[in-house]
């Protein structure tokens, strides 16, 4: 039987991995995990819309417990812990991205999330996720690919803790909205309100809008335009897909916490974008805090110039974005919530 010295020997890892195979050393092994069937992932691939050359290094790549042993060991553990660590009606998953690997383990993630979908599936079910929000949700994992090969010129992909979240049943896409379930004002808050009312005001509005009562927290993507027909579309989708994903019943109210709901847009933009469209669906939650690192990551990306003056300046946000902090004023993150219908 192996151990984590002689896998991490044998694949070539180091320092940096040491922890990850300790923890994956004191993990029990999935149970008979099959090798994967190589005749269905070709179209398991295909539904997670993953380009056709991508798939062919996945399929070529992927380990079996004969021919790979060492990347085996580390699927079946990773596995366990996977579908261990997927999300309960009473518990937010609890997983650490794995570490970046190279050379023949480059394509790692796609293996663990192939040999895990049953699993993911049967927890969606579980929860009532509707089929189709269930794969598209999953089918995130082509996206992500393509965008690596356009970063990197090969196969590959690179998942934040956030986009973990879709692979462990608490982050779901609904067409143009990102959602996940949480209870208010509970710990950990990684999803919750920055910003809520007191006890006695949250009393007043409702239970809904209690300490601990079901909620859903809903995201923006940098992506497609926030059209006011995409989020209508979305809401329409989220009214009823989420009822029984936990225990209380279902959630009264959907909140989110954005620079995207700070009311200082209002004076650039014109008051028919789409960006004040979707704020004058919520009510806004008392409460600021600074945060131009949000709207600049959101407006302008990760890789964008660090000199103000050198941004972009092709749209109405970019301008507003850039005047705004001209300006030496700040952009704010606010919490905003809205009624789901009962």
């Amino acid at each position: 039987m192996k151990d984590a010295t002689q896998v991490a020997a044998k694949l070539g890892l180091d320092e940096v991995h040491r922890v990850w195979l300790a923890k994956l050393e004191e993990t029990h092994p999935s149970a008979n995990l099959p090798a994967p069937n190589t005749d269905a992932l070709p179209a398991l691939l295909a539904r997670l819309d993953v380009a056709k050359e991508d798939a062919a290094e996945v399929l070529e790549t992927m380990p079996s417990p004969e021919r790979n042993p060492e990347s085996w060991w580390l699927l079946e553990r990773s596995h366990a812990a996977l579908v261990r660590n997927l999300a309960s009606r009473e518990n937010q998953p609890d997983w650490k991205p794995i570490p970046v690997l190279a050379g023949e383990l480059r394509l790692f993630p796609i293996h663990l999330i192939l040999v895990s979908i049953a699993a993911i599936r049967q927890r969606h079910t579980e929860f009532g996720v509707p089929d189709d929000i269930s794969w598209e949700t999953l089918s995130y994992v082509g996206p992500a690919m393509a965008a690596y090969r356009n970063k990197h010129h090969r196969a590959g992909i690179e998942l934040s803790g956030w986009e973990w979240l879709r692979f462990f049943a608490w982050l779901y896409q609904v067409r143009r909205v990102e959602v996940t379930p949480y209870w208010l004002l509970t710990h950990p808050q990684a999803a919750g309100p920055l910003f809520w009312y007191d006890a006695e005001t949250a009393a007043q509005l409702g239970p809904g809008h209690r300490k601990g009562a079901a909620a859903l927290s809903l995201h923006i993507p940098a992506a497609d335009p926030l059209t006011s027909e995409a989020c209508s579309e979305s809401l329409h989708r989220i009214q009823t897909s989420f009822h029984n994903i936990q225990p209380d019943g279902p959630p009264r109210i959907a909140t989110c916490t954005s620079w995207i709901l700070d009311e200082q847009l209002a004076e650039y933009l014109p008051t028919d974008s789409n960006i004040l469209s979707f704020q004058r669906r919520f009510t806004i939650v008392p409460g600021a805090r600074d945060n131009d690192e949000a709207v600049l990551h959101f407006v302008f990306g990760s890789e964008r110039p660090k000199e103000l003056n050198a941004l972009p300046q092709r749209t109405t946000l970019e301008r507003a974005v850039v005047e705004h902090l001209r300006r030496g004023r700040h952009w704010r993150m606010r919490t905003g919530w809205l009624q789901l219908a009962q």
